[in-house]
C-alpha cells in the first residue's frame, strides 16, 4: 500500500518529463515584406524550440546586410516554454564583419553574427530583424523551410503593397490565403503553411527544392541599375543585355596583344578558340561584390588591368575579345549546380546563378565556360549542362536548351593488372580514362594543386583500398579534350585466395551512390 503513491509519483514524473521532450523545430517562422513601389521593407520573426545540447547548433544565426540591404533592426532572446523571457541577446555578443564567401576576394556584404544558447532544456530561441532594400528586382522567394532537418509548425508570408502597384506571382502548394486590413491606398495579404521534414534523401527522388511549397513574387516593372521589366523574357533579357551596353571595350595594350597573339589567322573558330585559351592562361576567377556586382559585369579593362574577375566579368572580357575580332557573341544565364535545376518557363523573373558565353557559328554553336581556366572550348560540364538558360541580348533573347552531356561524354575505362604477389605484397598496375565529373575534377586539380597534395589526393582517388601508391602520372590527352588519363602503381597486400580450385580476388570497389 505505501509503494503505490511512490509508483505513481515516479510514473507521473516520468509522463511529464516525456510531454516536454518535443522534438527540436521551428515554432514560427513569419516574414512581413512591404513596398512603396520605390522602397521594400522586410521584416523576420523565427522561434526555435531547441531540446537538448545536440541541437545548439540551430542557436547560431549569420544576418548579412549591405548597402542596398540595410539591417534596419535586429534583436533576440531566449525564453522558457511559457514564453517567460530568460535573457535578451545583447550588442557585446554580436560580432561584426565583412561577409566573405570562399571564393570571394573582396566584398563590401557586412553580417552579424551571434549564437543564442542556454543551458537548461528545453528552451525557445527567438529572433527578428528588418531589411530596408534601396533598390530591388525581388520581392519574395519565401517557402516555411527555415531548415530542411527542421520541421516547421507555422510559417507566413505577408506582402502588402500600394493599390496600383502591378506584380506577378507563382504560388506552389500554399492554399491558405487571407486579405488583412491595411491603410489607405495598401493592400495586405497573408500566406500560411507549415512543413513537415519526413522526406529522407534519395537519389531517384527529385531535388528538396522542387518538392517543398514556395511563392515567388516579383515586380512587373523594376528599377535596378535602370529601368526594367519582367513582363516577359525577352524584356528581361534586353535588361540584362543593356546593363553591360558599353562595358566591353579592351584597352590599347590588351588590342595590340591580341592582335600579336592573332596574327593571320582568319578561321572564326580558330579565332575563338585562340581567344578563349587566352583568356584561360591570363585571367583567373574570384568573386568581387561591390554595390551592384549582383548582376552587373565589371568592364573589360578593369579585367586587362587587373587579370581577374566573376563570371561576370570574364563572360563580359571574353565577349569583348570576340567583339575586336567583329565575331558575336551573346551571354546566358543559366541557374548552376551539381544539382539540375527547373526553370519556371512561364514565370519570367531573376532565377539564375551564373553566366558563361554563347558563340553562334554558321554550323554549329559553341559555349565557353569563361570562369574556368581547364575546361576545352565547347564543353558544357555536369554544372551546367542539360537545363534552359537565357541568352540575352538587346534584339532577341530568348530561352534557349543547353546541350546535354552524352553517354560517351562520361564514360571512362579502368584497366587492372594484378601481377604475382611477392612476400604478402602485390604491385597493381592501373591505367584510368576519365569523362565527365572525374575528368572535371582530376583535370582542374592537376592544374592546380601541389605535388604533396597531388600524392595525398591520387591515394584517395583511386578505387582501391589499403594501397600505398609507388608512382603515379596525370596524361592530359590536349588541353581541348574533355578527357584525361591517370596511370599509377599501388601496392597492396595479397588480394588472392584459393578456395578448391577456384582462386578469390578482391576487386576493386563500385563507387555506386547510396540509394
Amino acid at each position: 500500500m505505501k509503494l503505490l503513491p511512490i509508483f505513481t509519483c515516479v510514473m507521473f514524473l516520468t509522463l511529464g518529463l516525456a510531454g516536454f521532450a518535443a522534438e527540436t523545430k521551428v515554432l514560427r517562422y513569419d516574414t512581413e515584406i512591404t513596398t512603396d513601389g520605390k522602397k521594400l521593407w522586410k521584416n523576420y520573426h523565427i522561434s526555435i524550440l531547441i531540446n537538448s545540447p545536440n541541437d545548439n547548433k540551430y542557436c547560431g544565426f549569420v544576418v548579412p546586410y549591405s548597402k542596398i540591404f540595410a539591417l534596419k533592426k535586429l534583436s533576440g532572446s531566449i525564453k522558457d516554454l511559457a514564453g517567460n523571457e530568460i535573457r535578451k541577446l545583447s550588442k557585446k555578443e554580436m560580432t561584426t564583419s565583412t561577409y566573405f564567401t570562399d571564393i570571394a576576394f573582396y566584398s563590401d556584404n557586412m553580417m552579424k553574427r551571434f549564437n543564442l544558447v542556454h543551458n537548461q532544456y528545453p528552451y525557445v530561441v527567438e529572433v527578428n530583424y528588418k531589411y530596408e532594400y534601396s533598390s530591388f528586382i525581388s520581392i519574395a522567394d519565401w517557402s516555411p523551410i527555415w531548415d530542411y532537418d527542421l520541421t516547421t509548425d507555422s510559417a507566413s508570408l505577408t506582402f502588402t503593397y500600394p493599390d496600383n502597384y502591378q506584380f506577378r506571382k507563382n504560388i506552389v502548394g500554399v492554399d491558405s490565403v487571407q486579405q488583412l486590413p491595411a491603410a489607405e491606398g495598401y493592400k495586405s495579404y497573408k500566406w500560411s503553411s507549415s512543413y513537415n521534414q519526413n522526406t529522407k534523401r534519395n537519389i531517384l527522388m527529385p531535388p528538396r527544392t522542387l518538392l517543398k511549397s514556395r511563392i515567388q513574387i516579383t515586380p512587373l516593372n523594376f528599377n535596378y541599375i535602370k529601368d526594367g521589366s519582367f513582363a516577359s523574357w525577352e524584356k528581361f533579357g534586353e535588361w540584362e543585355a543593356e546593363i553591360s551596353n558599353g562595358l566591353d571595350v579592351l584597352t590599347v595594350q590588351e588590342q595590340i596583344a591580341i592582335d600579336n597573339l592573332l596574327g593571320t589567322t582568319s578561321d572564326p573558330q580558330e579565332i575563338v578558340k585562340k581567344l578563349y585559351h587566352y583568356l584561360q592562361d591570363n585571367c583567373r576567377y574570384t568573386l568581387v561584390e561591390i554595390d551592384f556586382g549582383g548582376m552587373q559585369p565589371y568592364p573589360a579593362d578593369y579585367v586587362c588591368k587587373n587579370r581577374y574577375g566573376d563570371c561576370k566579368a570574364l563572360t563580359n572580357y571574353m565577349k569583348a575579345l570576340l567583339k575586336y575580332k567583329k565575331i558575336e557573341s551573346y551571354p546566358v544565364l543559366v541557374s548552376a549546380g551539381e544539382v539540375k535545376a527547373q526553370i519556371i518557363a512561364d514565370f519570367p523573373s531573376q532565377q539564375f546563378n551564373h553566366v558563361f558565353l554563347c558563340v553562334p557559328m554558321p554550323n554549329d554553336t559553341i559555349w565557353l565556360e569563361c570562369t574556368s581556366n581547364t575546361s576545352p572550348p565547347d564543353y558544357l560540364g555536369t554544372f551546367t549542362h542539360n537545363r534552359k538558360g537565357l541568352m540575352a541580348s538587346t534584339r532577341k533573347s530568348k530561352l534557349v536548351d543547353l546541350p546535354a552531356l552524352k553517354d560517351s561524354d562520361c564514360q571512362g575505362v579502368c584497366v587492372y593488372n594484378y601481377i604475382k604477389p611477392q612476400n604478402d605484397k602485390t604491385i597493381i598496375e592501373t591505367y584510368f580514362r576519365y569523362r565527365g565529373t572525374e575528368f572535371e575534377q582530376l583535370n582542374s586539380f592537376s592544374k592546380h594543386a601541389t605535388d604533396s597534395e597531388k600524392d595525398n589526393y591520387i591515394e584517395q582517388f583511386l578505387p582501391l583500398k589499403n594501397i600505398k601508391v609507388l608512382s603515379w602520372e596525370i596524361v592530359p590527352v590536349h588541353r581541348d579534350s574533355a578527357r584525361i588519363d591517370l596511370k599509377a602503381q599501388v601496392e597492396t597486400g595479397n588480394p588472392y585466395l584459393a578456395i578448391s580450385n577456384f582462386l578469390k580476388v578482391d576487386h576493386p570497389y563500385m563507387m555506386l551512390p547510396s540509394f
